[in-house]
């Protein structure tokens, strides 16, 4: 359980990131004043916050503080809440204004993401015990 659990939160945590920097690569950068671009302080500053809300409750599981993983599952939720309505935009951009290979690696990495996280709670609340 520990080894599934730590693989799909790494793998969440990849994807998460993956899609920040993905998204500075798509036209969606250039909507608002705040919008990231790429390789700028504040794309890396992103990544490296979201870096650190999967890997510092992953490093206390890790430690043997089994409590955490219900902090995990709370952020997974937040995961999964931030993905799912990326994903929902993703294809709302691309009805409106065409599919383009930037948006198309944003919405495949989000789509990847709902279904990590999804697994992820397998994983840490799955029990082998039969139910009679």
């Amino acid at each position: 359980m520990k080894r599934k659990v730590t693989i799909f939160t790494i793998v969440s945590a990849l994807l998460y990131g993956l899609v920040i920097i993905l998204t500075t690569l798509t036209p969606l950068a250039e909507i608002g004043e705040s919008a990231n671009q790429f390789n700028t302080a504040g794309m890396w500053l992103a990544v490296s916050i979201v870096l650190a809300c999967y890997f510092v409750p992953l490093l206390f599981f890790l430690l043997g503080l089994t409590w955490i993983k219900y902090v995990m599952a709370a952020l997974c939720g937040i995961g999964l809440l931030s993905f799912l309505p990326m994903f929902l935009g993703i294809l709302l951009f691309m009805a409106k204004d065409g599919v383009s290979l930037s948006l198309f690696a944003v919405l495949v990495t989000c789509g990847a993401g709902i279904l990590i996280n999804l697994m992820w709670y397998f994983a840490a609340f799955r029990t082998n015990r039969l139910i009679s």
